[in-house]
């Protein structure tokens, strides 16, 4: 009785045998994919790295559908694309500016108009050229120095767009921007 149980036992353990060397080939194959993506991250894409070295995780939301609650015209939007630039509508609308800057520092508050009122004690020949218009290499120079893959602004053009400029645009560009600086002034979009 003693040899048939003493058979199974050895014949049960070497019938688990490979499945536990199958599953223990897959925990080192899955440690090694693991490790090899951390130091790929660490060297491409350090923000991934990081937040995988800090077990943070990206709660997202799926948007399929969206409706706006217009009380003349009530909308469903299923299409991914409207469904898109209704987020971003409602992002950039959802809280109006109804503020406007003043026009000079006396219509500031008396809180806020000794902090930017021109100090004494520093020369204001330091902002003389704080506004000077940036030379073709300068602008140049300061395009090709930005970072690739950052969201737009308002504007939405992003750096990757500069970037590919041709010789013409750029210069025309730089038209745009020195007049900008000489009349202290962006146009609305």
């Amino acid at each position: 009785m003693c040899e048939y149980l003493h058979a199974n036992i050895i014949a049960g353990a070497n019938a688990l045998l490979p499945a536990h060397t199958v599953e223990k080939e897959f925990q080192d194959f899955s440690i090694r994919a693991h490790i090899e993506t951390c130091n790929q991250n660490f060297d491409t894409d350090i923000s991934s790295f990081i937040n995988s070295a800090l077990s943070c995780l990206h709660h997202r939301i799926v948007l399929d559908h969206v409706f706006i609650d217009h009380s003349t015209t009530p909308q469903l939007l299923t299409d991914s694309k409207d469904i898109s630039n209704a987020v971003v509508n409602h992002f950039q609308n959802a809280v109006p500016i109804k503020f406007t800057l003043p026009s000079h520092i006396s219509a500031l508050p008396d809180r806020w108009r000794s902090e930017y009122s021109p100090m004494d004690t520093i020369s204001p020949d330091i902002y003389s050229s704080l506004l000077s218009t940036p030379s073709l290499e300068e602008w140049l120079s300061t395009v090709s120095s930005m970072p690739n893959g950052k969201a737009s602004g308002p504007s939405m053009i992003i750096y990757e767009m500069l970037k590919h400029l041709g010789p013409t645009t750029n210069s025309l560009l730089l038209i745009l921007i020195c007049t900008c600086f000489a009349s202290a002034d962006i146009p609305d979009l």
